[in-house]
């Protein structure tokens, strides 16, 4: 008798059922299936990245395998990590099914399937590095989503919640049946352009080093060794399974392999997304071509030649926020500074409330007016960590910043906190405990059981221009309007400005100005490319 160890989950029970089927039927042995509860089974909330390099959904099986409590243990290959114990071994796995993502999108978010092309701001619920990274490849302007629970659940919040998309593994399909609304479409993003998980879709089967090596009968030699080289080459970046790499090998003809492999990396005010694509007749070939490639990359810096093209642009907003801005403009020849015209101070007395600390201790929701909130949402963090809490954002850089500070970002408003409300109301009930985390000038509370404390304060800086800049940009209406109140000549700038409500207030003092794409770097930077472009022609 074999006792297979597995998760509880419907998945990892229906996998977990095809290798009792196949020993059954290739080995014809008797085989039982034991249920055992992850780490990641046990914990619904917490974003999947916050576990990083923990085994998740492994190790609990990984003990009972070496504590002889199990005598296989069946696992998602692609939630092992790179690093096993000294005592195991993956003995096989199951021939492969599909390997790619599929995007499931409501139909109203999805503009062309070819090109694919979705709507700007849309809100796409993932918990992986990988995926997130490939879809600001695709759309900038995409705002990410965690997303916790089993593929029912999560297609559930598709169909019924503020959630425009959802990533999820295409094996999901070919295992699972599942009924989507007839409002949603399923894409299947290909492999060249958005590289899995190594060993995504694969079966993999573990064991104590040196038993059950008849076992390999029920596998697939070339699914084995496939997912072994994706396995190897992704230990060639720093975080394994951690770091955000896409790494795919396919058949691609009779004689012909490829390999597509997207990697991530991210630096003070630049980010980098790299895209590789690799043809050959052997997966040696394959494997040596790509190592070359990696050793030959310098992968922590980037370069410019651009040259200087004599404008100057001027962003209204404070250091942090501009690198990336200033960096961008820079690349395409501008010289380019910021000015800091608003000081944000954080009342961090308020971390010795006991109020605050009781409402922060039993919060399942926190919601985040601005990024200014942020540095003391970090301080309560470290002062009294918690975990198993969502949080709602007001704003697209609000949720970056969040994100990059290791909070989840479950709900974003792009249009301040009535869209916000709207979207909690979808989630919350009376049993849910809120915080508010807001500046002074902000006065509604979104609920009436949501406890609301203002943690910062705003001042108005003097307006001293570091040069006369062809280009302002500005980024908020009140900045705006304290900068045009300070200069005499204003209207002689030309303006560029991220929202409808910043460019109504110009408008109504008689400035021209031209609003930004989007309020993201890419979408600036587009806008001014353009506008370079038209200085060229004028020229």
């Amino acid at each position: 008798m074999i006792s297979i160890g597995t998760r509880k989950s419907e998945l990892a029970l229906i996998q977990a059922k095809m290798v009792k089927d196949a020993i059954i039927n290739k080995l014809n042995q008797e085989v039982t299936i034991k249920g055992i509860s992850s780490k990641g089974d046990i914990d619904l909330v917490s974003p999947i990245s916050s576990f990083r390099g923990q085994g998740v959904f492994t190790s609990r099986l990984e003990q009972e395998l070496l504590e002889g409590k199990i005598d296989i243990a069946v696992h998602s290959l692609k939630d092992l990590p790179l690093e096993q114990p000294d005592e195991l071994e993956i003995v096989t796995v199951l021939k492969r099914d599909t390997p790619n993502d599929v995007l499931l999108i409501k139909s109203d978010n999805l503009l062309s399937t070819s090109p694919l092309k979705i709507r700007k701001f849309s809100r796409i619920a993932t918990g992986s590095i990988r995926r997130r990274s490939q879809l600001k490849a695709l759309d900038p302007t995409i705002i990410p989503l965690d997303i916790r629970g089993n593929v029912h659940t999560r297609v559930k919040q598709l169909e019924t919640e503020y959630i425009d998309g959802l990533v999820m593994s295409a094996a999901v399909f070919d295992r699972i049946v599942l009924k989507i609304a007839k409002n949603i479409q399923m894409i299947i993003l290909p492999l060249d352009r958005f590289p899995t998980s190594p060993g995504q879709s694969a079966i993999a089967v573990q064991v104590r080093k040196g038993e059950y090596s008849e076992l390999r009968e029920i596998g697939d030699e070339d699914s084995f060794l496939i997912t072994k080289v994706e396995r190897e080459l992704l230990g060639q970046f720093l975080g394994g399974c951690d770091s955000g790499v896409g790494i795919s090998i396919t058949n691609v003809g009779d004689s012909e392999i490829q390999l597509s492999s997207t990697y991530y990396l991210e630096s003070i005010g630049t980010s980098n997304f790299n895209r590789i694509l690799l043809q050959d007749n052997t997966i040696n070939a394959l494997k040596n071509r790509f190592l070359k490639f990696i050793a030959s990359e310098n992968m922590d810096s980037r370069t410019s030649d651009s040259k200087n093209n004599g404008n100057s642009i001027l962003f209204l907003t404070d250091d942090e926020t501009a690198a990336p801005y200033i960096s961008e403009a820079v690349n395409l020849g501008y010289m380019a500074s910021n000015l800091k015209i608003i000081e944000y101070e954080t009342n961090y007395s308020l971390l010795n409330n006991s109020n605050v600390i009781q409402s922060w201790k039993s919060a399942n929701w926190v919601i985040i007016s601005s990024k200014h909130a942020i540095p003391f949402l970090n301080k309560l963090q470290q002062q009294f960590p918690k975990s198993k809490f969502k949080v709602a954002a007001v704003g697209y850089r609000t949720s970056e910043i969040l994100r990059k500070n290791g909070f989840p970002v479950n709900i974003v408003s792009l249009n301040g906190m009535s869209e916000l409300q709207l979207h909690l109301k979808e989630v919350l009930s009376t049993k849910d405990k809120v915080v508010y985390f807001s500046g002074e000038s902000y006065t509604v509370s979104p609920f009436e059981y949501v406890d609301h404390f203002k943690v910062y304060s705003t001042k108005y800086l003097s307006v001293e221009l570091p040069f006369e800049p062809d280009y302002i940009v500005g980024f908020s209406t009140k900045g705006v309007l304290h900068v045009i109140n300070s200069l005499e000549k204003s209207s002689k700038f030309n303006w560029i400005v991220i929202g409808k409500s910043v460019q109504s207030q110009l408008d109504e003092l008689g400035i021209k100005s031209k609003m930004a794409e989007s309020p993201t770097v890419e979408g600036i930077v587009n806008t001014l490319k353009k506008e370079l472009e038209t200085y060229e022609l004028q020229i």
